[in-house]
């Protein structure tokens, strides 16, 4: 057990709540879907909202979801990190970085200046 969080589905653990599961592949997209995995992590916040569970719950958690039992998920604690999870995004959205034109405006003006000077008169 390496993992930090606990699939939803297999009950296997992984690394984080957002990664693919690497026994049953599964893999959280919606907002409802990541929330549910953040939930079966780890203890941590998120923002300001606390979420997931110690790790001996955890462990718990997963030999029940891989008995067959599911996980019921509270829908006001599902709500609370769905909300959390969307100011994180908001807030941590990375921009595009332009750190390409460092190297891609110096390149250019060498390759102008060889076909200038390589351009016949």
């Amino acid at each position: 057990m390496a993992g930090k969080s606990v699939c939803v589905r297999c009950g296997t653990f992984k690394k984080n709540a957002t990664a693919t599961c690497p026994s049953c592949h599964y893999t959280p997209e919606s907002e409802y879907e990541v929330a549910r995995s953040l939930i079966l992590s780890k203890h941590s916040t998120l923002g300001e909202t606390a979420i997931g569970r110690d790790m001996d719950e955890l462990k718990t958690i997963a030999t029940e979801i891989a008995d067959g039992q599911p996980y019921y998920f509270g829908a006001e604690e599902q709500q609370q990190v769905v909300e959390a999870y969307r100011a994180h995004l908001a807030t941590n959205s990375k921009q595009p970085s332009l750190g390409f034109l460092r190297w891609l405006i110096p390149l250019l003006l060498i390759l102008s200046l060889i076909v200038a000077l390589a351009w016949p008169a």
